[in-house]
């Protein structure tokens, strides 16, 4: 392999001039930010913020956020489970009869439906579908503009029930892309 000719690739501009080696680190400096820069906002919004959803008797719930498309998209896919007090909360920018499917789930569900901070709708036990489907839609009976998914049964055991109202605190950096 002939090294002067690779030499010459990378350290000459169109010109044929040679570049100084100030110049060459400059270059790859900024080279290195901008790539870096990219990872760091593809993984900033991909991130999901926390938050709390305290029940109406006092019961604290922390969750996971879910307010960009993407990541209401993604949802609890993939994961082994949620621990007791542990969910997602998905926030949506209008009330609507939003579908879900458990497309990817590991695990049963059970899913809370919401419309300014109250229980609309309570889907119990959502089952884990077959690996390749098909694969149920869930809507609520009445408009929904936030969701809880929590592990199947706790929101029997947590006393979750129509018409209950719940505080939700949320993060200020929500994912709002």
């Amino acid at each position: 392999m002939d090294f002067s000719k690779i030499k010459l690739l990378l350290f000459t501009d169109r010109r044929g001039h040679e570049v100084s080696p100030r110049r060459l680190a400059l270059l790859i400096v900024t080279v290195v930010a901008v790539v870096g820069m990219a990872f760091y906002l593809g993984w900033k919004q991909n991130a999901l913020t926390t938050g709390s959803v305290t029940l109406a008797d006092g019961q604290v719930i922390t969750v996971e956020v879910a307010s960009s498309e993407r990541n209401r998209e993604r949802g609890l896919a993939g994961r082994d489970g949620l621990a007791p007090g542990q969910g997602m909360l998905f926030v949506f920018p209008a009330a609507d009869r939003y579908g879900f499917w458990m497309k990817g789930m590991n695990f049963s569900i059970d899913v809370v439906w919401l419309e300014q901070n109250r229980v609309v709708d309570i889907t119990a036990n959502v089952p884990v579908p077959p690996p390749d489907g098909p694969f149920d839609v869930y809507r609520p009976l009445a408009p929904a503009d936030r969701v809880l998914e929590l592990a199947a049964g706790e929101a029997a055991v947590r006393n979750i029930r129509l018409g209950d109202r719940l505080t939700i605190v949320v993060d200020s950096s929500a994912d709002s892309r």
